[in-house]
């Protein structure tokens, strides 16, 4: 069947599971188409819709997504099969912080808990190929700061500010943030 990516945000929709803003796809769909990468190692599945997306730019293109809820796992795999991308994703039920990645990948797509994004980051980053760069989405995380976020997500405001000055001074990669969806920033290692 062929890939339909407007069922999967109306079942993102209808169940309320966050999912990749279409600005942010159709950007990080043109940063693969640029920079070729074939093997993708996604950080955070929900039900598969960016791992498809990027799956989808190259029938060459592999993807390895990791995701802890067993609920989602199921339903990633189930969407993965039905779009025909089962020989392309490979949906891996576990904790991001136990994975032991096999080899290195040419992309790291990180969209998963934000309060963990530089542990993520700093986790995954040593097996970037050298053509390699790391992705994250929600760098503007709707505009959440620890001044403006109610006292249940203050943890997870002063974190993700903390990783945005870790990316901003980071002495081994050069960080962009494109200003599409609710932020994508793209960190390339600076001996390029």
């Amino acid at each position: 069947m062929p890939f339909k990516p407007s069922e999967l945000e109306a079942y993102a929709t209808t169940h309320r599971v966050p999912i990749l803003h279409k600005d942010s796809v159709a950007s990080l769909q043109s940063l693969i188409r640029t920079h070729a990468p074939t093997t993708i190692l996604e950080v955070g599945t929900a039900i598969g819709y960016s791992a498809m997306q990027m799956a989808s730019v190259d029938p060459a293109i592999r993807v390895i997504t990791l995701e802890r809820d067993p609920l989602m796992v199921t339903l990633a795999r189930d969407h993965i099969t039905h779009h025909g991308f089962a020989n392309q994703i490979q949906v891996i039920a576990t904790d991001a912080a136990l994975y032991a990645p096999p080899s290195q990948f040419d992309l790291v797509f990180i969209d998963a808990g934000k309060a963990q994004y530089q542990a993520m980051f700093e986790r995954f980053a040593p097996f970037l190929s050298p053509k390699g760069l790391v992705v994250c989405d929600n760098y503007y995380m709707h505009g959440l700061t620890v001044d403006n976020a109610p006292p249940h997500q203050r943890t997870m405001a002063r974190k993700l500010e903390a990783f945005k000055a870790f990316l901003a001074h980071h002495p081994d990669f050069h960080t962009v943030v494109l200003d599409v969806g609710d932020g994508l920033s793209v960190s390339v290692p600076h001996e390029r």
